[in-house]
């Protein structure tokens, strides 16, 4: 008689549910590609409450859950006590980001945090960079997307030129140089309407041809969907640089192309492409909008290519055999970068 094989599984210690993006992208959808993969995922939701009593509970499961697993992936939080905690139960700990937390947070709390992780998930290589200063163990698995069975037709080239921005509100002053474009193309004969999808759409400028709604997974569908443009404006700044272009892949695997701004990983996947258009200042942000309006009827064909990238390099379900072997892998321990540094007071727990 044959004894079955056991499923491989990963726990991952995320900050909230799937609404929030960075659990979405990096930790939820992985559910049923890894399932698909030969993997099953689970999920321990960290306590937001302050009350003692939500906080040694959760605790009390952190210390003991993570050695049911074959892998843990702590997500984005920068928790070095607790970090140590899990790991003394399953040494086979990642530590997952995707934002340059070393820019929003403090450099000392970042480092104490990654070197307190077995070992690292970077979303690109600007992050995984400086996450080798504290830390050699880091693999890199990009923010990835899920990729439509079909592309949705192309919205009939009447009316306004359909742009489209999704975002959370503490980001909509990103849409500066948009709004400062939209009355000069307007008087100029280009009739362009922008659709902002956010949590908080009370907080959009009101504007002319500028339609604010409120964020859901249906509404953000049917914005892919329905846009002819998509919208990605950054500052260059060190937080900026960090992002994993999570926003602009969605249009694309959506065959619909990108303005986006010259930063980071956007400077990698767009340069050079028909599928995108690469600005800096206001004026071009203007030039970019009115050269994709005068070409309307090719918009969906000059996007095809985007698309056909992210089914090659940032798709989920392409992924998640990738991200189930790394999470079975056992490298050689090398020297950590922890084990190196001066002793610490350790971090606590709460």
């Amino acid at each position: 008689m044959t004894s079955v094989e056991r499923q491989p599984s990963v726990l991952f210690v995320v900050r909230g549910d799937d609404t929030v993006p960075s659990c979405r992208f990096r930790a939820f959808q992985f559910r049923e590609p890894l399932a698909r993969a030969g993997m099953r995922a689970d999920y321990l939701r960290i306590a937001r409450s302050p009350n003692p009593i939500a906080q040694a509970r959760f605790l009390a499961r952190l210390a003991r859950l993570p050695a049911q697993y074959d892998a843990v992936v702590y997500q984005k939080s920068m928790h070095a006590g607790r970090i140590r905690l899990a790991s003394w139960a399953n040494a086979n700990l990642f530590y997952d980001f995707d934002d340059a937390l070393y820019v929003s947070e403090s450099e000392a709390k970042f480092a104490r945090t990654l070197r307190a992780a077995p070992r690292v998930i970077a979303g690109n290589e600007v992050l995984a960079e400086r996450a080798r200063l504290y830390n050699p163990r880091v693999s890199i698995v990009p923010t990835t997307v899920p990729l439509p069975a079909a592309v949705p037709a192309a919205p009939a080239a009447t009316g306004p030129l359909r742009l489209s921005w999704i975002g959370t509100a503490d980001n909509l002053s990103y849409l500066a140089p948009v709004l400062a474009a939209l009355p000069r193309l307007r008087a100029q004969g280009l009739s362009a309407e922008l659709h902002v999808l956010t949590e908080k759409p009370e907080r959009v400028v009101a504007a002319p041809s500028v339609v604010a709604e409120r964020w859901s997974p249906e509404a953000e569908r049917l914005a892919f969907a329905r846009c002819e443009v998509g919208l990605m404006p950054l500052r260059d700044d060190a937080w900026s640089r960090g992002k994993c272009a999570c926003k602009a892949l969605q249009y694309l695997s959506y065959s619909r192309p990108v303005i986006t701004s010259p930063v980071g990983v956007n400077r990698d996947i767009f340069a050079g492409q028909s599928f995108g258009l690469l600005v800096d200042g206001e004026r071009d942000w203007e030039g970019a909008i009115r050269a994709f309006g005068q070409r309307r009827s090719e918009l969906l064909k000059l996007a095809a290519p985007g698309r056909q990238l992210v089914a090659r390099d940032y798709d989920v379900e392409v992924w998640a055999p990738r991200l189930r072997d790394l999470l079975l892998s056992r490298p050689p321990a090398p020297v950590h970068a922890r084990e190196a540094a001066p002793a610490r007071v350790n971090e606590p727990l709460l």
